[in-house]
C-alpha cells in the first residue's frame, strides 16, 4: 500500500516531530522516496519512541548510479511533561534490491564530511536478522555492526549526508531511473508489514531521560507507489541527469553541498 502522509499522521506520532520531518525532507512524488523509523510507525525492540528519517536520491553519473542518503535524528527531545530527552542516531542497516544483487553489482562508499565512515556486509540486527548493507558511525574494532561508541552518532536533530556510487562489474551501464525503480519496487513489496518483512533498521543508542536505554528501529516505506514496468518514477518519465542533477522537480540535488 502507499503510505500518505495523511496515514502516516494519523499514527500517534508527534504532530510537530512529523511538520519538522517533512520540513527537512519535503515530500517529492516520484521524485526519490523516503523511510521512517519509528515504533509507533512500524516496531522496535525497546518501544523508546525515537525517530529517524532516511531520504534515498539517484544520480547518474555517466555508467554509475550514486545513491545519495540523507539521514536524520528527528526524536522529540522533550517528554509531554516538558522533561528532556536524548537519544543518539549511529547507525542504519538497510536490504539491496534482489534484481540489483543478481546483476554482478559493485559499490564505493563516500562518507562526505560524516562521523559515518564505517559500512558491513550482510550485517545483523537481532532479533530482526540479516540486512545486505549497514553504515554507522563509531564502529567498534570487532567488526560487528551493533557494536560500537555512539560519541560520534547524530544527536537529536542533527543530519549527516553519504553516498553510495553503484556500478556493474562488467562494465555495462547503470539506470538511475531503473535503479531507483527496483528500490522502490523492494521496499514496496513488503505491503506494510515491516515488522514481518523487515527492509530496514535504525541503532539509536543513549536513550532516554537518563541515556540508559538503546533501541533498533524498523524503517518503513514512505512514498508513491513504484512503476510496474520498470519506467521511470519521474513524472515525465525521464532519469535523472548524467552531469549529476537530482532527479527532483527542480533537478537540485538533495546533497548537503548540492
Amino acid at each position: 500500500m502507499s503510505i500518505s502522509l495523511s496515514t502516516l499522521v494519523k499514527t500517534s506520532l508527534v504532530s510537530t516531530t512529523l511538520a519538522l520531518a517533512t520540513a527537512v525532507f519535503p515530500l517529492r512524488p516520484a521524485q526519490g522516496f523516503e523511510l521512517v523509523f519509528s515504533d509507533q510507525f512500524v516496531t522496535s525492540t525497546d518501544q523508546t519512541e525515537s525517530l529517524g528519517l532516511l531520504d534515498y536520491q539517484f544520480v547518474q553519473m555517466g555508467s554509475t548510479v550514486e545513491l545519495r542518503l540523507s539521514m536524520s535524528n528527528l526524536t522529540a527531545d522533550q517528554t509531554p511533561t516538558g522533561s528532556d530527552y536524548y537519544a543518539n542516531l549511529v547507525g542504519f542497516a538497510f536490504d539491496i534490491p534482489d534484481i540489483l544483487e543478481t546483476s554482478a553489482y559493485e559499490y564505493a562508499y563516500d562518507p562526505r564530511e560524516s562521523a559515518f565512515t564505517s559500512v558491513y556486509e550482510q550485517p545483523t540486527v537481532s532479533p530482526y536478522g540479516e540486512f545486505d548493507l549497514g553504515i554507522r558511525s563509531g564502529a567498534a574494532d570487532t567488526g560487528v555492526f551493533t557494536e560500537g561508541t555512539s560519541s560520534e552518532g547524530l544527536v537529536i536533530g542533527e543530519s549527516a549526508f553519504v553516498n553510495l556510487a553503484f556500478s556493474r562489474t562488467d562494465g555495462t551501464g547503470l539506470d538511475a531511473s531503473e535503479v531507483e525503480t527496483w528500490f522502490m519496487q523492494d521496499y514496496y513489496a513488503a505491503n506494510g508489514d515491516y515488522g514481518f518483512d523487515p527492509i530496514a533498521v535504525a541503532l539509536f543508542e543513549d536513550v532516554g531521560l537518563d541515556q540508559s536505554e538503546s533501541d533498533r528501529v524498523l524503517g518503513g516505506y514512505f512514498g508513491d507507489a513504484p512503476p510496474e514496468d520498470g519506467s521511470s518514477s519521474g513524472e515525465d518519465g525521464s532519469s535523472s541527469g548524467e552531469d549529476g542533477s537530482s532527479s527532483g522537480e527542480d533537478g537540485s540535488s538533495s546533497g548537503e553541498d548540492g
